[in-house]
């Protein structure tokens, strides 16, 4: 090894024995910490156990209490025992009024279900109703149409009469040329 090797080999176990000393002042510090801490929760702990013996002499005290509205309420129920028996006796009352209730709740309910019985058959009836409403008014339309077409035909037919009737008028009363009368008749026969 030359001397520059030596030298920072040196160095290097310098730094870290700076380090180590740093690092050792520091767990120093952090034992220090958990000392103080120990001795605060030891501190603490004993406010605790004060508290637990005052929250103890509290809880005795309240048992010693309870034990006396116990007897009290003992007396209270023994009196409202008696009061359990007209209790009782208006709680058949009800009871039968119940059972009444029921019975009355039940026939309703079989008179509603009659009665969905007919407003089903008439919702049948009124369906079979309307189907023959709609093949009416198809046949209504139907008929419409035919109407229409027999209009047609009539105003047609009329039109025909009416120009015939025309033509015969005009063969009775002769014109003026009796060519033109011959020609008038060929145009009307052409028009058929």
């Amino acid at each position: 090894m030359t001397i520059e090797e030596i030298e920072r080999t040196l160095q290097a176990i310098t730094e870290q024995n700076a380090g180590y000393t740093a690092r050792q002042q520091r767990l120093e510090e952090t034992v220090q910490d958990v000392v103080a801490l120990h001795q605060q929760v030891l501190r603490n702990h004993e406010a605790r156990q004060q508290r637990l013996d005052d929250a103890f002499q509290k809880v005795a005290q309240a048992i010693e209490q309870l034990t006396q509205i116990a007897s009290v309420t003992d007396s209270r129920l023994d009196s409202l025992e008696e009061g359990q028996a007209h209790t009782d006796a208006r709680l058949d009352a009800l009871i039968d009024a119940q059972i009444q209730l029921t019975q009355r709740v039940d026939t309703l309910t079989s008179d509603i279900a009659a009665l969905n019985g007919r407003f089903e058959r008439t919702d049948t009836r009124l369906d079979w109703i309307t189907e023959r409403l709609d093949q009416v008014a198809a046949l209504q339309s139907e008929n419409a149409a035919q109407i229409k077409a027999l209009i047609a035909a009539q105003t047609k037919t009329d039109e025909r009469v009416n120009e015939l009737l025309n033509r015969n008028g005009q063969k009775q009363q002769p014109k003026a040329g009796s060519k033109k009368a011959k020609k008038a008749t060929k145009k009307g026969g052409a028009a058929r």
